[in-house]
């Protein structure tokens, strides 16, 4: 995921599979862990991740 400041926390968009894993893994800011059964979250909704570098980073 790619993370954006916004008021009041951060806005997560997620990556295509449209790149290659090395350039992913550079771009990428957080990791969305789903519990077992999620499948999908509708845009807006409030999602847990875990951030890859420290949030002074983003």
């Amino acid at each position: 995921m790619i993370l954006d400041r916004k008021e009041g926390g951060y806005e997560a968009t997620p990556m295509g599979w449209d790149r290659n894993l090395p350039d992913s893994l550079l771009q990428m800011d957080a990791l969305l862990i789903a519990p077992i059964g999620i499948y999908e979250y509708q845009a807006g909704e409030e999602v847990e991740v875990e951030l890859i570098c420290g949030s002074e980073h983003l």
